[in-house]
């Protein structure tokens, strides 16, 4: 492996670490060192969380659809209840779904898109001023949250891992 090949592994590999997806890095060094500094940049920027529990989405509570929904680690854990009735499912049928709050720490952020990858129509979608948003899990095991923070220059994206979810009827 030549100098250049080492440098290059090396860099994807500083890149992993930081939290960049490594399926998103190409072999031009400029770029992995761009999304190394965009993860410094934007690292605990944005937390994650589970709205509280009578927190109104559309007629349903957070808690008629999760509990014990946890964000840590690169994962979403907890337990999400079908849903069977109701606007959210009167919109987007049957289903499992999963409210989460957005709180962003980081002032240099300026943008934040999330959804689910892949998404059942609507792909990512831009936050609006109360910073929540419930979002449709079709295979827990397939799918990953995402979240997309931009500060006009620069984007990081986030995956969540949702394969920990428990699904219940």
């Amino acid at each position: 492996m030549g100098m250049n090949e080492t440098i290059g592994y090396a860099l994807k590999a500083l890149a992993v670490a930081h939290g960049v997806d490594a399926s998103q890095l190409n072999d031009d060094t400029s770029d992995i060192i761009m999304a190394i500094a965009g993860a410094d940049a934007f690292s605990n920027g944005v937390s994650i969380a589970s709205p509280d529990a009578d927190q109104d989405f559309w007629g349903t509570k957070t808690s008629d659809m999760q509990t014990g929904l946890t964000v840590a680690n690169g994962a979403i854990t907890g337990t999400l209840t079908k849903l069977t009735t109701g606007s959210l499912v009167d919109v987007w049928g049957e289903g499992y779904f999963i409210a989460l709050k957005f709180t962003k720490s980081n002032s240099k952020i300026t943008s934040i898109k999330v959804g689910m990858n892949p998404s059942v129509s609507s792909g990512l979608v831009e936050l609006d001023e109360d910073m929540m948003g419930v979002f449709k899990v079709t295979d827990k095991d397939a799918q990953r949250f995402e979240m997309l923070a931009s500060d006009g220059k620069l984007e990081l994206a986030t995956f969540f891992d949702l394969s920990g979810l428990t699904l219940s009827t």
